[in-house]
């Protein structure tokens, strides 16, 4: 798992590296790689990022050895999205 997320949003943690890099990681779904770049959720789960489309939007959250993806649309703007995304994480996180 740790290796997958680490290929996944390694690449978003730190400094751009080379375009060459960029092509050997794991392809995320066409939607969200043709998407803006997956922004860093602090204070939930070991490591979070939420990526955004025009339909909706989904959180990538790490925690300890589990990955949860949760994906939320409808009406709401992006950061309410995310604000729901995040409550229903911490709920299945608690869980765990």
């Amino acid at each position: 798992m740790a290796g997958y997320w680490k290929e996944t949003f390694g690449r978003y943690a730190k400094p751009q590296e080379s375009p060459e890099r960029e092509e050997r990681s794991p392809a995320l779904h066409k939607e969200e790689k043709e998407a803006v770049p997956p922004k860093k959720v602090e204070g939930i789960g070991d490591d979070a990022y939420w990526l955004a489309d025009r339909v909706g939007g989904a959180l990538y959250v790490l925690k300890k050895d589990a990955i949860l993806r949760l994906s939320v649309g409808g009406k709401d703007s992006a950061e309410t999205k995310l604000e729901k995304s995040k409550t229903l994480a911490q709920t299945a996180l608690s869980r765990l």
